[in-house]
C-alpha cells in the first residue's frame, strides 16, 4: 500500500487544542436493552490540524459529531458522562439558545448528501446569506459580498450566476462546494466533515479533499474529517483516531498509524482501500455485527484480531 506523507501540523506543541472530547460516552434505549453507542471516547483537534475520525458505518463516528454540535435529540439517546471542550469550553454544558451560536458560527458542518442538507426551495445565494446574517448580524447587501466571496473561496465556478440557481441546477460537485461554502461563512475555528466526498464520483471526490486542504492551509481552519475510507486519512489527515463498536481502539499520527498499524481492525479497514492489485495474504475488513453490544467489556476488535486468544 502506497503512503502518501500527511500534511504539516501547523500548530506548535504549546497551542491549546481547538477541540478536547474526554469520557464521552452516549447511550441509546432500545427494545433489546442499553447500548453504548459512544463508550469513553478520548479525541483532540490541534488548532490547525486535521484530525481523521476512522470506522466502519455504524462504529458510532457520526453520533461522536452530533454530540460536538449537541444534536443529540432524540428521547431515547443520553449522553452519560464526559465533557467536550471547544476552545475550552465544555458545550455540553451549554443551552440550546448558546449552541446556536456555535453551530454555524464558530463551528461548521459538512454533510455527506449535499442535495438533502440545502432547501430545495430557495436560492444558493439566500441560503448562505441567511446563514451568514443569523451568525454576523449584518445588512442583505453585505452578507450578499460575503456569500460570494464564500462561494469564490470554494472555486465554484461562475458564482454569481451561481448565487442565484437553485440546489437542483447544480451538479452534484458544485452542491457540495455550496455545503462548504455556507459551512466556512462564518469564518468557523473548527469545520466537521462528515463522510463529505461518499455521494461524488471518484474525481469529484479528489477535487472535494484538494479543496478542503487548500482550506486547512490558506484559512488555518481545524477539521474533524469522519470518514470510513483510509485513503481519505492518508490523503489529507495529521492525526488519526480508529474507532470500533463506539470506542477508540487506536490512535495517533496518521503517517505512524499508516506505516505501523498496531491493531489487526485497523490493517482490515486499510486493506480495504481499494488498489489495483492485492496481495493473497491482504484481505478486506470482513461484514461486521450491525448490532451495538449492550454493555460487554470485550475487545472491541477481538472478533477480528488474527492473534487473539481464547
Amino acid at each position: 500500500m502506497t503512503t502518501p506523507t500527511p500534511p504539516a501540523k501547523t500548530g506548535s506543541p504549546a497551542t491549546a487544542p481547538v477541540l478536547e472530547i474526554r469520557d464521552l460516552s452516549v447511550e441509546f434505549a432500545t427494545d433489546s436493552g442499553t447500548v453504548r453507542a459512544v463508550d469513553h471516547v478520548d479525541l483532540t483537534v490541534e488548532k490547525g490540524g486535521i484530525l481523521g475520525l476512522v470506522g466502519e458505518s455504524g462504529s458510532g463516528k457520526s453520533v461522536t459529531a452530533l454530540c460536538i454540535l449537541g444534536l443529540i435529540g432524540s428521547r431515547r439517546a443520553k449522553i452519560t458522562s464526559g465533557e467536550v471542550r471547544f476552545q475550552g469550553e465544555d458545550l455540553l454544558t451549554k443551552t440550546e439558545r448558546q449552541m446556536r451560536d456555535v453551530r454555524g458560527g464558530r463551528i461548521g458542518l459538512v454533510s455527506q448528501n449535499a442535495l438533502s442538507a440545502l432547501d430545495p426551495s430557495f436560492r444558493i445565494g439566500d441560503q448562505l446569506i441567511e446563514v451568514i446574517r443569523l451568525h454576523q448580524h449584518v445588512d442583505k447587501a453585505t452578507a450578499a459580498r460575503i456569500a460570494l466571496d464564500s462561494l469564490d473561496i470554494v472555486a465554484l465556478p461562475d458564482a454569481a450566476r451561481r448565487m442565484r440557481s437553485y440546489p437542483h441546477e447544480l451538479s452534484g460537485g458544485q452542491r457540495q462546494r455550496v455545503v462548504i461554502a455556507i459551512a466556512l461563512a462564518c469564518r468557523p475555528q473548527l469545520l466537521i466533515a462528515d463522510e463529505p466526498t461518499t455521494a461524488l464520483d471518484a474525481t469529484v471526490q479528489q477535487q472535494i479533499l484538494d479543496l478542503l486542504l487548500d482550506i486547512n492551509k490558506n484559512l488555518g481552519t481545524s477539521m474533524l474529517m469522519v470518514t470510513h475510507d483510509f485513503g481519505v486519512v492518508a490523503h489529507m489527515c495529521t492525526t488519526v483516531a480508529v474507532m470500533r463498536k463506539g470506542r477508540i481502539v487506536e490512535q495517533g499520527e496518521a503517517g505512524e498509524i499508516i506505516s505501523f498499524p498496531r491493531q489487526p481492525y485497523t490493517q482490515g479497514l486499510m486493506n480495504a482501500v481499494p488498489r489495483l492489485r492485492l496481495s493473497e495474504t491482504e484481505r478486506a475488513v470482513p461484514r461486521s455485527q450491525r448490532r451495538l453490544p449492550v454493555f460487554v467489556e470485550e475487545s472491541a476488535f477481538a472478533e477480528r484480531a488474527d492473534y487473539a486468544t481464547v
